[in-house]
């Protein structure tokens, strides 16, 4: 996927700049001169702008802390998605998400210099952080599988997209289902 169009879903099509890449980087930071490797990208942006998912995605973890300020883990096209630095948040763990979900708001909390969305990647299941561009050059949307639920053999349900519930719903035969996505053994889905 472009990457212009990529950031585009993210902003919602509201300005933005990258301010700082993947890698080793140095910079001020009230008054101190740091240098780090860079686990993600920077995109400043004028204001406190929305922010997207780029398809469904489960929000995984909502949190704060000193460095990274407001932040959101989202999974999705098997990768966590960090956004961090958020002046808001709108989403809570444990929570499904489809574009056109607002995350959050673009911000300056923790360890910032400016309003920007600081965003990570990284596969599921591992802790090393992964070069966000690189992925999103070969990123291409997750496919919506469709399949036909038979009642004999029954299916965990709930009427409304969700999160599988552990309940057995009784299904007419040849109901469509269309999974969206799966995660950590679990399956969102549309009736």
């Amino acid at each position: 996927m472009k990457a212009t169009l990529f950031w585009s879903k993210i902003f919602d099509g509201a300005w933005h700049k990258r301010t700082s890449g993947w890698g080793w980087r140095t910079y001020y930071y009230k008054g101190e001169k740091i240098t780090n490797f860079h686990v993600g990208v920077d995109e400043a942006t004028n204001g406190n702008k929305a922010l997207y998912p780029i398809e469904h995605a489960y929000v995984t973890k909502v949190g704060k802390d000193s460095s990274s300020g407001n932040y959101v883990y989202i999974w999705s096209a098997g990768i966590l998605h960090f956004y961090c630095h958020l002046a808001a948040v709108y989403v809570k763990a444990g929570q499904t998400i489809k574009p056109g979900t607002k995350i959050g708001l673009a911000g300056t909390t923790g360890r910032s210099t400016g309003i920007h969305l600081h965003y990570g990647i990284r596969k599921a299941g591992y802790k090393d952080w992964i070069n966000p561009d690189a992925w999103i050059a070969e990123y291409q949307p997750t496919p919506v599988r469709v399949r036909y639920v038979n009642s004999k053999t029954g299916l965990n349900v709930r009427r409304k997209p969700s999160v599988l519930s552990t309940k057995i719903t009784a299904l007419p035969d040849n109901t469509k289902v269309s999974l969206v996505m799966t995660y950590s053994g679990w399956s969102y889905i549309t009736i």
